[in-house]
């Protein structure tokens, strides 16, 4: 009844959002450690509903994101509704032999993997940021991680009620892989649209490894160097960042060994954002980006907008590159900072330490002599020896030889390596995955 309410106000009160939180059995922080229950049987069954739960805390966060992120829980004039429940049941028995003894074998026509919940938060995850507990607190198979939620970067952009969502639904992969719902590239336009009979043109930044969009504000704006009096500019996510379809965000595709990509190549990228900026700046040709193997990729499937310049730093300029070989008709200008077309050796070097870092942790575990293989756990201390190692290479020797640092409010070189390299990447989804696969 109350949802009906709102649907009816948010035809009439066009300048006001309504959200809708929906929770199953809320469990109290104190009872938290009394699950799991005893198993419901055929004598005594249990209303499904009871089998999902949340806790507590997730349902004042819930709240707290559907007031503070604005536009991204709830457009004016309209009403959404969000599932927050955690990604499995109360019991320690497997879901579908559980519904096989209560409902009857077969009656239900489903497949939910290990104590995967009968309920799904998908939408909360995606889109309020939210990241219901479990109380095994580890992973089952088919149940999303309690919680990743990124750094404080991550968090503040995903709040940003400028944010805009491109639907990722059916997207195909470089590696074969078709993404499922939920997953989305999320990117915000900044300045009025463009305009070519007024010369008002359009420029797209693609972000660098483990940036989000709002951590570039200070190239973008009037009179700033990506001049928004001048240009309309699009700054888009990179996939993975932790506010575009990453680990973090994607119910869809918990991290798990055999669901979650192993791969996501800068071609990836491009077409996704040739497809976003396709759709939003319009053209005389929709495309769908399930529709064929090639499409948001296929030169006459997508007439991208021209663009008058795209601009990228590090894996920013790979993205700039590629765009000027994939749709060389619509990119007028490049701007490849810090960039090159392909990797020299000296920066695969660099890579494979990285990879030899993290694999050196207890928790990773190899499946066979080529270097396949998957984390059993957080690998922490692979982490940390990550970070140490990009330290390094990602900022120039006089940033330490000069004490350059201090400027910064780090007292040393250590504290500055470990409240900003490690802080950061230990929360970062494009390397803090639980169960990471290496193909």
């Amino acid at each position: 009844m109350g949802e009906a309410v709102l649907e009816t106000a948010a035809r009439t009160a066009l300048h006001t959002s309504f959200v809708s939180l929906r929770f199953p059995n809320v469990i109290k922080g104190e009872k938290w450690d009394s699950m799991p229950w005893p198993a419901p049987t055929a004598d005594k069954p249990l209303p499904m509903l009871m089998w999902a739960y949340a806790h507590e805390d997730d349902v004042v966060e819930a709240h707290v994101n559907a007031v503070t992120l604005g536009d991204v829980a709830s457009k004016s004039g309209h009403h959404e509704t969000y599932i927050i429940a955690a990604p499995d049941t109360r019991f320690a028995a497997p879901t579908m032999e559980l519904l096989d003894v209560c409902v009857g074998k077969g009656v239900v026509d489903a497949s939910l993997p290990g104590r995967a919940s009968i309920l799904s938060s998908a939408k909360a995850i995606q889109r309020l940021g939210v990241r219901p507990r479990s109380w095994a607190g580890t992973a089952q198979p088919g149940c999303s991680l309690h919680p990743i939620k990124g750094n404080a970067a991550v968090l503040a952009a995903r709040a940003d009620p400028n944010l805009e969502h491109f639907s990722l639904d059916g997207f195909k992969l470089d590696s074969g892989l078709s993404l499922g719902p939920g997953a989305t590239l999320a990117y915000r336009v900044y300045g009025a649209p463009p305009d070519e009979s007024a010369g008002r043109g359009l420029i797209l930044h693609p972000t660098s490894f483990d940036a989000v969009h709002t951590e570039v504000d200070e190239e973008v704006g009037p009179g700033k160097m990506l001049d928004i009096d001048r240009y309309c500019v699009v700054v888009m996510n990179m996939l993975g960042n932790g506010v575009s379809f990453s680990p973090s965000t994607s119910p869809m595709y918990p991290p798990a060994r055999s669901s979650y990509p192993s791969l996501i190549t800068v071609g990836d990228n491009v077409r996704a954002q040739a497809a976003a900026l396709h759709e939003r700046f319009g053209t005389n040709k929709r495309c769908k980006v399930g529709e064929g193997s090639d499409c948001a990729a296929g030169r006459d499937l997508i007439r991208p907008p021209r663009l008058s310049l795209i601009y990228g730093y590090s894996m920013g300029a790979l993205q700039a590159l590629e765009w000027a070989v994939r749709f060389p008709d619509a990119v007028a200008r490049v701007a490849a900072v810090c960039g090159t077309a392909r990797c020299a050796p000296i920066n695969d070097c660099f890579l494979l330490s990285l990879e030899a870092a993290l694999c050196a942790d207890p928790a990773w575990h190899a499946t066979s002599d080529n270097g396949a293989g998957y984390f059993e756990s957080t690998p922490s201390k692979g982490l940390k020896a990550f970070a140490r190692i990009y330290s390094g290479w990602g900022i120039g020797s006089k940033w330490y030889e000069d004490d350059v640092f201090k400027h910064f409010g780090f007292e040393s070189a250590e504290s500055f390596i470990r409240d900003s390299y490690e802080a950061t990447l230990m929360r970062s989804d494009r390397v803090r995955h639980q169960f990471l696969e290496v193909p």
